[in-house]
């Protein structure tokens, strides 16, 4: 029978039940447990199984979900079964099954009913049968005793749970005595190291509010300047939790910065911050007291150590700090309200030196050290408002961005709830930071030499999707999934309602509006085909209708016989100005079928990893210049290429790295055999190669004589990034040229709509993965994608009175034919070339 259900403390996820044997039991693996979840009127189809042991009479048997060490730290001893899948939040069904006819034998909780609020929900608690009672198949409450939800939070050792029917002894817990008395020092409380020597004990302990945190259910308190013990090592604040069994409020007691207070309560680390928690009495000593002086913060630090000794103490950082990152330790921003600020940006090691695991953990440690989340001060998820930058509250009318200076920063140490964090401090402002944009604010459009008569421009779109087409489903009407599991059904990737869809839509075309380019790629949209109802087609008409007559776009079609490009869910586009260019000869494909080979007859170029090249020739009309221009998306970084014998090698250029290297080597080995018969050396290569500029795939571009036309005197800054990662900044979007669309570059420039900007103003206000649900997206460019477009200007002289065959200088096409294109390209492929020879 089932004798005691826990549900630990968050901090842990520690799960356990307790059996016990009414009689002798030969083998317990005749019996397995059961769970069912929330309001489901069936048992998981994953039974846990208990192992083949004997148990005799009146013997109890205790399993859990984790290690044996967290078990035993929490209950004084091990457990007699260990890892196992316990997964429950309190509010769901345990069953003991008989494994031969998969009878119910005994039963916690109601079949069938969602146990949140109920009588019986155990939540961060705990719930133990009373002695009198037997194993039943029906659930009687009457049968049960329980702790009430939340009696376990932040306890770090068991203090109520009976433990084979008896209650523990729990630990002496002083009387608080007078303001005055004697007392602990916060300082003997924190000790030297991460886990405080006093751990589990209740101490008395008188100090100053220095903050409140509401938001969090507690206070921060610190030891008056004259009862510091002078060691840096130890910190003289700490947290005082007030929820829980105590269940107070910080008005309850008209507690306020200034406040001196007396408590007593128990050492005990949440998250790995150590905190005062289960709080048995609090007194108020004075108020308007002196305030304690905040500790100095300089960063970079030289050890996290150094905010270690400071969690819970006032402190104020001294220099002027920047804006780094929003995601912190995972999606921070819409979820809970933190951004990372730092002494300077960092660039993706990759983008700065050639990958190597060393230098790649070298900056990853720089990093850490070089950052603080800052914290809104509650523990609430998805808030209503954030107040950054000032009270008002985020919006797309009062925000800040990446790249922002911050200055007046003071207020607490706090800690991030997460054992596994990279960064594991958070400074709760006490008084509003300052910020200033220093250059990096919006801009309405990019920076472009308007000079030239050619503007290229490379965009990936963010998944652009516009609804189902299904003549099974809604009568063949389109129509938006209802949510992940009717998107995967269809393999969709966009917005999950009109609305959405609508919004998703009018913000790339404002980005494309601004760019006012001639010639666009396109990377990440909906590979639906080019017909009336596809996702490219409802892109173009939406962007012409903005567009004066004269600057409308075409899109190029490929016309292959599936009618899509390739077979993933996303593909490359090119839309044009007929007005500036006319398509020269029909658009090819590259991909695994058409490849050029590796010696051993391997495709170098595949598609089953990298979206297929989209490869189509112009001419410009003012010049009669040739230009071939190819789009393309290669392998991402996430999923793995292990398969292929192309792993993640932990030096920064994450997975399927030699996947798209070979990518590449395909790529220009089928480019340089001219496979549109342009006749033109003039080759632009553009795209997202989600690979950094230091990475083998882009050294491979320049060593077959492509110029990463950022790397250029031409380019608007003097670090190009396009994307932010892992509070680190890089570039993974790209517009390489030959020497002589190079020639004729005017300028260059990543048009930072959205690797600055929080993703909170992305399209979606319905659902995404990370249930951040907000209303603060708008029709504007900024967070139209995740990546920055790419945008290029040219300059291109008028060729004489034969067509354009590539001449460097602009002269006729007598240094060569379409022998002559492009020779240095062609010359480092020629023992490739000659086995992998292709035609369109």
């Amino acid at each position: 029978m089932i004798t005691a259900v826990v549900d630990g403390p968050d901090a842990d996820n520690l799960k356990a039940l307790e059996l016990y044997a009414t009689s002798n039991i030969a083998d317990l693996s005749a019996y397995q447990v059961a769970i069912e979840s929330n309001a489901n009127t069936e048992f998981n189809t994953t039974k846990i199984s208990l192992p083949s042991v004997s148990l005799t009479a009146g013997s109890y048997y205790w399993l859990s979900n984790g290690t044996v060490e967290k078990f035993e730290t929490y209950f004084g001893f091990a457990p007699d079964a260990s890892d196992l899948n316990l997964n429950v939040n309190g509010d769901d069904r345990y069953a003991l099954i008989n494994v031969n006819d998969e009878t119910v034998v005994d039963l916690f909780g109601e079949r069938g009913v969602d146990g949140t609020d109920t009588d019986w929900e155990y939540l961060d608690g705990w719930a133990a049968r009373e002695a009198s009672y037997g194993p039943s198949a029906t659930f009687d409450i009457s049968e049960w005793t329980f702790s009430g939800k939340n009696a376990l939070d932040n306890t770090i050792t068991n203090p109520s749970v009976p433990v084979r029917g008896e209650a523990p002894a729990g630990p002496t817990i002083p009387e608080i005595g007078v303001c005055g008395d004697e007392s602990t020092l916060i300082s003997e409380v924190q000790g030297e190291t991460a886990t405080p020597p006093e751990l589990g004990n209740y101490h008395v302990v008188e100090a100053v509010i220095h903050q409140l945190a509401s938001g969090y259910s507690g206070v921060f308190i610190q030891e008056e300047d004259f009862d510091s013990d002078s060691n840096a090592a130890t910190s003289e604040g700490i947290f005082v939790y007030l929820g829980g069994s105590y269940n107070t409020t910080v008005t309850d007691n008209n507690l306020a910065a200034g406040s001196q207070i007396r408590i007593v309560g128990q050492v005990s680390e949440y998250g790995n911050i150590t905190q005062l928690s289960d709080i048995q009495e609090l007194a108020v000593c004075a108020d308007s007291v002196a305030l304690p002086t905040p500790a100095q913060l300089t960063f970079p630090l030289t050890s996290l150590d150094q905010l270690e000794a400071v969690e819970g103490m006032a402190a104020s950082i001294t220099q002027t700090m920047v804006v780094s990152d929003f995601f912190g330790n995972g999606y921070g921003w819409l979820k809970y309200g933190q951004f990372v600020a730092s002494s300077n940006l960092h660039y993706q090691p990759t983008a700065v030196t050639e990958p190597s695991e060393a230098s790649y953990n070298a900056a990853v440690e720089a990093r850490i050290l070089d950052s603080i989340l800052i914290d809104d001060g509650s523990s609430w998820r998805n808030p209503e408002s954030i107040p950054f930058p000032n009270a008002t509250g985020f919006s797309n009318s009062n925000y800040f961005r990446v790249g922002y200076d911050l200055s007046n920063l003071n207020g607490a140490i706090h800690g991030y709830s997460s054992s596994s964090t990279s960064l594991p401090y958070a400074l709760i402002p006490s008084v509003e930071p300052i910020f200033d944009s220093a250059g990096n604010d919006r801009t309405l459009e990019p920076t472009v030499d308007r000079s030239g008569n050619l503007v290229i421009a490379s965009m990936n779109v963010l998944n652009l999707f516009n609804g189902v087409e299904d003549p099974e489903v809604n009568g063949g009407e389109t129509f938006f999934p209802a949510d992940d599991t009717e998107a995967d059904k269809y393999g969709y990737r966009g917005a999950y309602s009109e609305d959405d869809y609508l919004i998703q839509r009018g913000k790339i075309v404002e980005a494309l509006k601004a760019m006012d380019a001639d010639l666009i790629g396109l990377m990440e949209i909906e590979n639906d085909g080019f017909g009336e109802l596809s996702s490219i087609q409802a892109l173009l008409t939406a962007l012409n209708a903005e567009m004066p007559t004269d600057q409308q776009y075409v899109f190029v079609n490929p016309e292959t016989d599936s009618g899509k490009i390739g077979t993933d869910a996303i593909a490359v586009g090119l839309l044009y100005r007929p007005s500036v260019l006319t398509a020269k000869g029909d658009a090819v494909i590259l991909d695994s079928s058409n490849s050029p080979t590796d010696e051993d007859g391997n495709a170098l170029f595949l598609d089953s990893k990298n979206r297929p090249s989209l490869i189509q020739s112009f001419t410009h009309k003012n010049t009669d210049r040739v230009f071939t221009a190819s789009i393309n998306h290669l392998k991402s970084k996430g999923s793995s290429c292990d398969a292929l014998n192309d792993p993640n090698l932990d030096d920064g250029a994450g997975n399927c790295n030699k996947t798209r290297e070979r990518a590449v080597q395909g790529l220009m080995a089928f480019l340089s055999n001219d496979p549109t018969n342009s006749g033109s050396n003039r080759l632009v290569v553009m795209g997202d190669m989600n690979a950094y500029s230091k990475e083998t795939p882009i050294q491979m571009f320049e060593s077959k004589g492509m110029v990463n036309l950022k790397a250029t005197n031409k380019a608007t800054e003097a670090h190009p990034f396009s994307y932010s990662y892992g509070g680190f900044l890089g570039s993974l979007d790209y517009i390489l040229g030959s020497n002589a669309m190079t020639s004729d570059l005017l300028s260059i420039d990543a048009w930072h709509i959205n690797s600055l900007e929080a993703n909170a103003f992305d399209y979606d206000t319905d659902l995404d993965p990370y249930d951040d649900n907000d209303t603060y997206a708008s029709v504007d460019p900024y967070y139209s994608s995740d990546h920055d477009p790419i945008i290029a200007s040219f300059l291109l002289t008028k060729t004489t009175s034969v067509p354009d065959t590539g001449g460097d200088d602009g002269d006729d096409d007598k240094k060569g034919g379409s022998l002559g294109w492009p020779m240095l390209l062609l010359l480092p492929l020629l023992a490739i070339y000659r086995k992998t020879r292709v035609t369109a």
